[in-house]
């Protein structure tokens, strides 16, 4: 397992739950009563400016304060759900890190053929304790907030056996609330940890004369949904996986399918 890797998630975007369609021109109303056909092409959070591109593409800047109270709302959250869904605007890194490493020894009696009985040591079992650092940024200066993170952690891990152990797949399902986000603001999350092993068998063959081939585990990637819920209840959704190359086929969302069994050993075990 490499355990350094670095680098920027590719972004997938999700199912968009949120109903208003921000392409489309629609009537925005103002605090008069009369009315503007429109599409919003951008908000300033900071100026209080919102710009419209009207019905034959002139475009308008004006104060949002000038509109009703719901379409105020409405170039908020245009401006959320822009930043949101865009890896320019709304970045995110991820870093695989080892929370913990420990190791247990493994030992047993042999006795040898004049009846003596003395200790050997059959096997280290090397445990890491495998997460994911995600780190946020908000480019834009609309802040982002009520944000929501689910995931999946793919990985895998053999038992010792006689012969070549076959990996078994698990997945560490998990979900944490985001911190909020100011504009131009940063901010890191580090899920649960994955346990994997690796087994360090000695030369020397078990009591039965048979030799055995060490369990090993490794952390495949992770799969994440992040959403950010609106003012007016909406919801959006986008997907991130990393690294870039994890197979949606080979790696599907779904539930947590529990821990892998510990490692098999023997009568006597010292840990450090």
């Amino acid at each position: 397992m490499n355990v350094s890797r670095v680098g920027i998630i590719v972004f997938f975007l999700g199912t968009i739950l949120f109903s208003p369609a921000y392409s489309a021109p629609r009537a925005f109303a103002l605090l008069d009563g009369r009315t503007i056909e429109a599409e919003i092409v951008d908000y300033d959070v900071r100026q209080g400016t919102v710009t419209l591109k009207r019905v034959g593409g002139k475009r308008v800047p004006v104060k949002a304060d000038i509109f009703v109270e719901t379409d105020q709302r409405y170039f908020k959250e245009w401006d959320a759900a822009k930043t949101f869904t865009s890896d320019g605007l709304f970045r995110i890194s991820c870093d695989e890190e080892v929370l913990e490493k420990r190791k247990e020894e493994v030992y047993k009696d042999l006795r040898d053929t004049e009846g003596n009985v003395e200790e050997h040591l059959m096997k280290e079992i090397k445990y890491e304790d495998v997460a994911y650092k995600l780190n946020f940024r908000n480019g834009n200066k609309t802040p982002l907030d009520n944000m929501r993170m689910e995931y999946r952690i793919y990985y895998e891990q053999s038992r010792e056996s006689r012969d070549k152990p076959d990996a078994a797949r698990f997945v560490l399902a998990g979900k944490t609330d985001l911190p909020a986000l100011r504009g131009g603001g940063t901010a890191s999350v580090t899920t649960d940890a994955a346990t994997i092993y690796n087994d360090n068998i000695n030369s020397i063959d078990w009591s039965d004369g048979s030799a055995r081939v060490g369990g090993e585990g490794e952390v495949n990637g992770i799969r994440a949904r992040l959403y950010i819920k609106m003012e007016s209840g909406a919801e959006m959704s986008r997907e991130i996986t990393y690294p870039k190359n994890l197979s949606d086929k080979d790696y599907p969302w779904k539930a947590g399918t529990g821990r892998p069994p510990a490692a098999v050993g023997a009568a006597k075990k010292k840990q450090s």
